[in-house]
């Protein structure tokens, strides 16, 4: 039997959610490898991507990740927030929010409504995205999604 789209979607969302859960909770701030300062901008048909979960997945150590506001800006977070990410090559995907109406039974809690986005963009290995965080430089990544 063939999975729908959505079904594909929602393991990577559910995953993006509990990486930003345990990068917020769990480092104590000490021996934690140095990171570098990401922001960046989402937009799709030169429109910002809002309420979107942003995940950079780099080659070694922890993913870090942040949520488009309203302008479609993000500000990523692996340790600490605001922290940024581990420098180097990086694997991006992009996780549109679903409202909870439109979630799969199970799903307890409440989203709110984002850009709708591809599927392909809530998976670093098919999303096509990639981005080179560099040490003691300026991180600013902009993607322009279809």
């Amino acid at each position: 039997m063939k999975r729908s789209t959505f079904a594909k979607t929602v393991p990577s969302l559910a995953l993006a959610v509990f990486l930003q859960t345990i990068s917020a909770g769990c480092s104590s701030g000490k021996d934690t490898p140095p990171t570098s300062p990401v922001s960046g901008l989402i937009t799709k048909k030169g429109q910002p991507v809002v309420n979107a979960n942003v995940v950079f997945t780099p080659e070694a150590g922890r993913p870090a990740s942040g949520k488009t506001d309203h302008e479609g800006h993000f500000t990523l977070t692996t340790f600490a927030p605001g922290d940024g990410a581990v420098p180097g090559n990086h694997g991006v995907a992009i996780i549109s929010s679903i409202p909870a109406e439109k979630a799969p039974p199970g799903m307890q809690f409440p989203m709110k409504m984002g850009t709708p986005l591809d599927p392909r963009y809530a998976n670093p290995k098919t999303s096509g995205l990639t981005a080179n965080v560099a040490t003691g430089e300026s991180n600013h990544f902009e993607f322009a999604v279809d």
